[in-house]
């Protein structure tokens, strides 16, 4: 049996590296439902990803399925840890038909933060906008 381990590393939102207080918003863990994840992470800015192709093994190589385990388990964290360093520069490619993702409206980082806590989603600068408005007519009212 031939294993090869990949990695993806999400490094960067927009050309910034993602520190570890936006990871969470990229990482997919626990009992996370993974379309609504996706759908999320569609609308949080043009992301950088890393795919690694580490050399492929075969389980006759290892004298356990543990130690097959924890070889794969190394390469990735290996590579994990030199995407997000920089030591791998990632292949830029063009975005082809999903060239249009570049024009939609990009949450700001304090909306990020907002979004932790509530988990009700973004709401665009222009919905902003239109609900300050709303607010400050009834205001004078």
């Amino acid at each position: 049996l031939a294993v090869q381990p990949v990695s993806l590393t999400y490094s960067r939102v927009d050309g910034v590296p993602i520190g570890r207080h936006l990871r969470p918003f990229y990482a997919w863990y626990g009992d996370m439902d993974l379309l609504s994840h996706a759908a999320d992470l569609v609308g949080l800015g043009r992301l950088t990803v890393t795919v690694s192709f580490h050399p492929p093994v075969t389980i006759d190589d290892f004298d356990s399925r543990k130690a097959l385990a924890r070889h794969c388990y190394e390469q990735i964290t290996r590579s994990h840890s030199d995407a997000l360093s920089g030591r791998i520069q990632p292949m830029v490619g063009t975005s082809g038909k999903w060239d249009w993702i570049r024009w939609r409206l990009r949450p700001r980082l304090n909306d990020l933060k907002g979004l932790r806590r509530a988990k009700k989603g973004f709401a665009s600068p222009r919905e902003k906008r239109a609900s300050a408005r709303v607010d400050s007519k009834t205001a004078k009212a």
